[in-house]
C-alpha cells in the first residue's frame, strides 16, 4: 500500500480518478428544467410597479407653522402635495442639480407647446409665506409669458383652470406679477416700461413670497432683496400654493429647478 501523499518508487504516479492508471468516469450534468409556465389558460403576470412612499418625516429643518416642507429626498411628495401636468407627464427628480442633500424636482423643457406642471400644496390660511430655492437653465425675465408659482384660488382636486391668483412670472424682459393678465411690475401696474428685475440662470436663488388675501398685498424677495411690492394687488380667497412651469406655446423652453421649499404661515427666511 502507498501512504498517503509517497508517490512510491520508480516515479509512477496515481490517476486523477484516484485508481492507478484509471480514467474517471465522465460527469453527467442534471437535466436543465424548463421555466415555469402559468396554467393553461392563465396570461402571466407583469412585475408589480413599485411607487415610492411619501416620506413620513421632513427632510429638512421645518418650522412649526409650515404646511409645506421638502428637500424631495424621498422621490415622492409628501402625502398631501399633488403633482398636476397638462399634458401628463412624470414629476421628475435629479441627482445632478440639487441645492443641498442628494437630489431636487426638476421640470425639464417641454418643447414649444403649452405645458403646466404644478406641485400643489396646502396653505395655513390667507396671510402665508413660501420659500422655494429656485434654479433655471436660462435667465427668467424674457418678454413672454410663463410663471414659476402662484398663491392659488384652486382648490387641490382643482387645475389652474380654476384659479384667479398671482403669478410670479416673466414678461417685458423681467420678473413681474400676473393675475389674469393684470400687470405689476416693479414701477407699479401695468406693463413694465423700461428695465426691471431678472433671474441669472444656472444659480440657486432663494426666492420667498408673502400673500395676504384678506389685504390683497403681496411681495416677492429674492436672495433676501425685496423685488416686488404690490399693496392691495390681489383680493382673493387662497386654497393652495403652487410651483412648477407654466409655459405658454412658441416660447423659450428652459428646465426649472426647486429644492428645499417650504409654505408656513411665517417667514422662513434663507438660511
Amino acid at each position: 500500500m502507498v501512504p498517503p501523499g509517497d508517490f512510491g518508487a520508480g516515479g509512477s504516479s496515481m490517476g486523477v480518478g484516484g485508481a492507478s492508471g484509471e480514467t474517471p468516469p465522465p460527469v453527467t450534468q442534471p437535466p436543465q428544467q424548463p421555466p415555469a409556465q402559468p396554467p393553461a389558460g392563465q396570461q402571466p403576470q407583469p412585475p408589480v410597479d413599485q411607487q415610492p412612499v411619501p416620506p413620513a418625516e421632513p427632510d429638512i429643518p421645518c418650522p412649526a407653522d409650515a404646511t409645506f416642507c421638502s428637500g424631495f429626498e424621498a422621490g415622492a411628495l409628501p402625502a398631501d402635495a399633488s403633482y398636476q401636468s397638462n399634458p401628463a407627464e412624470e414629476l421628475q427628480f435629479d441627482t445632478t442639480v440639487r441645492r443641498s442633500g442628494n437630489q431636487s424636482v426638476l421640470f425639464p423643457e417641454g418643447g414649444t407647446n403649452f405645458n403646466i406642471r404644478e406641485i400643489v400644496v396646502p396653505i395655513p390660511g390667507q396671510s402665508f409665506w413660501a420659500r422655494l430655492f429656485i434654479q433655471t437653465s436660462t435667465e427668467f425675465g424674457d418678454n413672454d409669458h410663463d410663471s414659476l408659482f402662484v398663491g392659488s384660488t384652486a382648490r387641490p382636486d382643482q387645475d389652474n383652470n380654476a384659479e384667479d391668483g398671482p403669478e410670479f412670472s416673466e414678461q417685458g424682459n423681467q420678473v413681474l406679477l400676473n393675475a389674469n393678465d393684470q400687470l405689476f411690475n416693479v414701477n407699479g401696474a401695468g406693463f413694465p416700461q423700461g428695465e426691471g428685475p431678472t433671474l441669472a440662470p444656472n444659480v440657486w436663488h432663494c426666492v420667498e413670497a408673502f400673500y395676504d388675501g384678506g389685504s390683497g398685498d403681496v411681495q416677492i424677495f429674492a436672495d433676501g432683496q425685496e423685488l416686488l411690492s404690490a399693496p392691495g394687488y390681489a383680493r382673493v380667497t387662497y386654497q393652495t400654493f403652487r410651483f412648477g412651469y407654466l409655459q405658454f406655446p412658441g416660447h423659450t423652453p428652459r428646465d426649472v429647478w426647486y429644492d428645499d421649499v417650504v409654505v408656513a404661515a411665517s417667514r422662513v427666511g434663507c438660511n
